[in-house]
């Protein structure tokens, strides 16, 4: 039994406090490589208030930042397990990624305190881009934005598909991402192909130090399906000369697989193979974006990072849904607040996939038993940083 003891306290301000406007430092009106862009900006200034989240846009469109090229939402803390991931991060710099060479971009940013205040956002400043250090991706359409154009379907259902369509999953970047083994419709196994002609570097491959790197994202729905991807090496008769290894993974969070390899002398022409294998379920939740192919290598030096390490190399978070076992209703209490739109995945005791009813607030999910079975269930939370966390629920009988 507590007897008048403080157990919690909130404070309710009158007027909001003023949020200082931040000025957006750097880049501005230089050129950068693209793979270099570091958004600096000034520090929080606000009475009597803690900094709490930075909101970073780029866009290529002057004074427009409806459809922003780069985007990003970063907070003062993130949980996972004991470990605060933001730690040391001051939330006034930010790395840009996907950038285009020899573009002319706008950004901005703006800042919110822990009461969820936000300052007006950052006059627009402009930067441009010079050539990219690192060789240009040879594979034509490697993250599924034209659909299918420049692969070629050889065993099973290839699909280019949009966020959340057919309960799939948000794409790694842009609005589409391939699912080798199809939602739509459905292989147990299917492989796809796209040949690029590398007859134009036969001087530098006939060298015998000449390389190649192959990579991309993939990912599967809950961690079981999975997703495969591999470089082969053809001579000029078709015929395979070598090849790299099988590059993959299981993990439900989109991660990056890559390997760089010396093409070997007679080299030809490069095929990119894509496979997905089904292990469970109905669909073949094999995902896959932003592919590349490069030749060449060059050493990218870029100014070193305040910023803390990216989500997805960390801890999955363990979350307990309470009441559990449910009956019509039960909540997630989220580590931290969320200034975003969470996905909520979730699949039977069989692996199948099931459409889940939810309602995000701040600091917690609401999911409500909906057309859900009695029986155990596996969920996953991701927000735009991958993985936040993951656990189960049992679904009572009525």
């Amino acid at each position: 039994m507590i007897d008048n003891q403080i157990t919690d306290s909130l404070v309710i301000r009158l007027d909001a406090p003023d949020i200082g406007t931040p000025v957006a430092e750097y880049p501005v009106n230089i050129e950068l490589a693209p793979e270099c862009v570091l958004l600096q900006a000034s520090p929080f200034e606000a009475p009597d208030a803690t900094h709490g989240q930075s909101h970073w846009q780029v866009t290529s469109t002057e004074d427009d930042f409806t459809n922003p090229v780069f985007e990003s939402w970063k907070n003062f803390e993130n949980w996972y397990f004991d470990i605060d991931i933001q730690a040391g991060d001051d939330l006034t710099d930010e790395k840009a990624y996907e950038l285009q060479a020899g573009q002319t971009y706008w950004w901005r940013v703006r800042y919110r305190d822990q009461e969820f205040n936000w300052s007006e956002w950052s006059s627009p400043v402009t930067f441009s881009t010079g050539a990219a250090m690192t060789p240009p991706n040879l594979l034509q359409n490697s993250g599924a934005e034209e659909e299918l154009v420049g692969w070629t379907v050889v065993q099973g259902v290839i699909e280019s598909l949009t966020n959340g369509i057919c309960d799939g999953v948000a794409p790694y970047s842009g609005g589409r991402y391939f699912t080798v083994g199809g939602l739509y419709e459905h292989s147990e196994a299917a492989i796809a192909r796209q040949t690029v002609d590398l007859s134009a570097y036969d001087d530098s491959i006939a060298t015998g130090s000449f390389s190649a790197a192959i990579g991309g994202y993939l990912s599967n729905f809950s961690g079981s399906d999975r997703p495969e991807m591999k470089l082969i090496f053809e001579d000029d008769n078709g015929m395979s000369i070598g090849e790299s290894n099988t590059l993959t993974t299981l993990s439900n969070n989109w991660t990056l697989v890559s390997e760089a390899l010396a093409i070997p002398l007679g080299t030809i022409q490069a095929v990119v193979e894509l496979k997905g294998t089904r292990n469970a379920g109905t669909d073949n939740d094999s995902y896959f974006d932003d592919l590349f192919l490069r030749v060449g290598t060059v050493e990218i030096n870029c100014p070193p990072l305040t910023s803390v390490s990216d989500v997805n190399s960390s801890p999955i978070l363990e979350l307990n849904p309470s009441p559990n076992p449910m009956q019509e209703y039960t909540q997630i209490q989220l580590p931290a607040r969320v200034f975003e739109p969470l996905q909520l995945r979730m699949v039977d005791a069989s692996g199948r996939k099931v459409t889940v009813e939810y309602q995000q607030f701040a600091d917690s999910l609401r999911i409500a038993r909906g057309n859900l079975n009695a029986g155990a269930y596996v969920f996953w939370l991701s927000g735009s940083q991958g993985v936040i966390g993951s656990g189960k629920l049992v679904v009572a009988k009525p």
